[in-house]
């Protein structure tokens, strides 16, 4: 099989969720004995030396006008000849991989990135607004017309069929499990990892650190700077908290060590998240996640492995009350740890992934 991965970024120049498990996948495809492509939008010059792998750069037009990259995406198809098309992150690219796909008779997957992508989103009017429109209808065409549509949730997947009358498969992400479990911090550590961004509302933990100051408890944040302006002044609240630490960005083997150590991890993100890396990463090693606004397919309250604290004095709540309680964090720990080895192992997803791309190519191939 030869498999041509679609991306406006890989894992050498964003480490986002997206690129995380499209680098998963291109492994799994690889040391299955399959032939890898992946595209990127070249904005500098980067070093990539991967041997699982071959990596195309395509000339950066921005996400809003990624459209125009029509041409260049037609002339790698020709040259590559994929079995298969493979595109994450719904935008321009979603329906160019679509329309190149049909013209080439091979199938299209595109794989759902955030709930964002499940409905029909009104765009801002604002001096992006006809990028921004046509970025969102073709992002909408690439859905309706994909091969394989797939859901990383339930619930999202229930979106698709509410607002397109689309069906879909539910693949979640998946991570490799730890092959031993860490020593948890003392004092104990409340960790926050997401990249600085404003729809991830950080200086609500930072708030928390200060509501929590009464506790030992350590808080810890990891991410990757995002606009100057609102970094500039995340650095400043930061810098007036003792019991709370920015650590910068972290590689996903250092945020998985750090996992291995925390007692908590705190997400604080506006509901418009897909599935949070973050999250299987935390429930792998035993941890409990107290969540803000969202609870993927209510994973953690049916689960009884976490909470989902809706507002932010039931946040202070509920972290307190896992501070105070070790017996409490063990068994939800062991619950999370339990629950997420049988959905979201990487062996899992793998396999299902090789499984339902290959069965698409015999598909298209009697036709």
């Amino acid at each position: 099989m030869k498999l041509l991965i679609l991306m406006r970024s890989c894992i050498f120049t964003a480490r986002g969720g997206a690129e995380v498990q499209v680098d998963f996948i291109k492994d799994a495809f690889f040391r299955a004995g399959h032939d890898v492509h992946i595209t990127y939008d070249e904005k500098v010059s980067v070093d990539i030396n991967d041997p699982q792998a071959t990596y195309h750069g395509l000339p950066d037009r921005g996400k809003l006008a990624s459209w125009r990259n029509y041409g260049a995406i037609k002339r790698l198809v020709a040259e590559i000849e994929p079995d298969i098309i493979y595109q994450r992150v719904r935008q321009g690219y979603t329906a160019l991989g679509a329309i190149i796909a049909k013209q080439n008779q091979i199938p299209f997957v595109h794989h759902i990135s955030a709930d964002y992508a499940c409905k029909k989103n009104r765009v801002a009017f604002d001096r992006n607004f006809l990028g921004g429109l046509v970025s969102e209808h073709l992002g909408r065409y690439g859905i309706a017309h994909a091969d394989l549509l797939i859901a990383q949730t339930n619930a999202q997947a229930n979106m698709l069929t509410a607002n397109f009358g689309l069906e879909s498969l539910v693949i979640p992400n998946g991570h490799p499990a730890p092959s031993r479990q860490g020593i948890r911090a003392d004092p104990p550590v409340v960790l926050w990892v997401a990249n600085i961004k404003a729809w991830k509302q950080p200086e609500i933990f930072i708030d928390l650190a200060k509501r929590l100051n009464d506790t030992d408890a350590k808080f810890v944040m990891a991410g990757k700077e995002g606009n100057k302006k609102f970094h500039t002044r995340f650095l400043e609240l930061t810098q007036t908290v003792q019991n709370l630490e920015y650590v910068g960005q972290l590689s996903l083997e250092e945020v998985n060590a750090c996992l291995a150590e925390a007692t908590l991890f705190v997400n604080t993100s506006l509901p418009r998240e897909g599935f949070p890396n973050t999250f299987i990463q935390a429930w792998l090693r035993s941890v409990p996640v107290v969540s803000l606004n969202f609870d993927p397919d209510d994973i953690n309250t049916t689960q009884h492995i976490g909470f989902l604290s809706k507002t932010i004095d039931n946040l202070e709540r509920d972290i307190r009350v896992l501070l105070s309680s070790e017996q409490m964090r063990a068994e939800m720990g062991a619950r999370a740890r339990l629950f997420s080895m049988s959905h979201f192992h990487r062996l899992i997803t793998d396999a299902a992934y090789l499984h339902e791309f290959q069965q698409l190519i015999n598909a298209s191939q009697k036709l």
